[in-house]
């Protein structure tokens, strides 16, 4: 499988922005002047004509990808989870104290892993207790990264990741905008954003600790079917 997983940055990502370019344009009634100097008395149709140029969705995807692209992967992560880091770092400790994934056991977990948990059960620095969990989980993902079940909830966190960094562009952008003009952003505008950012910021959490679950959930799959198998043979 070829691997393109931020092929969202042309479609859905610049979709986003243009849904919220738009809805700040008619929050704020910037679209009316906008449908004046284009001479278009219907402002539905001077919308339509805006957002369906060519130039207008290449500026569009332009300056979606390069905001993007600023900050680096750490850094949208730290956005996501700024106290406990990523899933994959404690995510065996997790399983080992309190398991919610109805895919596999923790006595299962434990014995699949036991020389994992004997090695974290060693180590008294939580830094480094993180770092050789985040290690182990990557090997097992490179195992199974060009899975569709792995691949496809990579990419969804990754979407959704990217969009909650998005957002947080967008009201930047919106609250320099308002400091370099007279345009006055509506409370309802601002409630819009903030709980935009919110639900963003949600779905990114959600569909990042199912990707780390699943390559768990998969590589614990595949051990006890070659335990059912060595008991068959016995």
């Amino acid at each position: 499988m070829e691997r393109n997983l931020k092929d969202y940055r042309e479609k859905e990502l610049k979709m986003y922005v243009m849904g919220n370019i738009l809805i700040i344009l008619v929050g704020t009634g910037m679209i009316k002047d906008i449908a004046l100097l284009m001479g278009e008395e219907n402002l539905w149709k001077a919308m339509s004509e805006l957002f369906e140029s060519s130039v207008i969705s290449t500026m569009v995807y332009i300056f979606s990808y390069t905001l993007d692209s600023i900050l680096q992967g750490k850094v949208k992560d730290r956005l996501i989870w700024p106290l406990n880091g990523i899933p994959g770092k404690t995510i065996f400790t997790e399983i080992r104290k309190n398991n919610k994934d109805e895919r596999f056991t923790t006595d299962i977990a434990l014995k699949a892993y036991g020389d994992l948990y004997k090695k974290i059960d060693d180590e008294h620095c939580d830094e480094k207790r993180e770092k050789i969990q985040n290690a182990f989980w990557y090997k097992l993902y490179q195992k199974y990264e060009n899975q569709a079940q792995i691949y496809i909830c990579q990419r969804d966190f990754l979407m959704f990741r990217d969009m909650t960094a998005m957002t947080l562009w967008i009201i930047i952008a919106c609250i320099i905008m308002s400091k370099l003009t007279e345009i006055e952003l509506p409370c309802k505008l601002r409630l819009y954003l903030c709980i935009e950012l919110g639900v963003m910021w949600v779905a990114a959490r959600v569909k990042g600790k199912r990707f780390a679950y699943n390559v768990i959930a998969k590589n614990l799959a595949e051990y006890e079917e070659k335990e059912y198998v060595l008991k068959a043979d016995a």
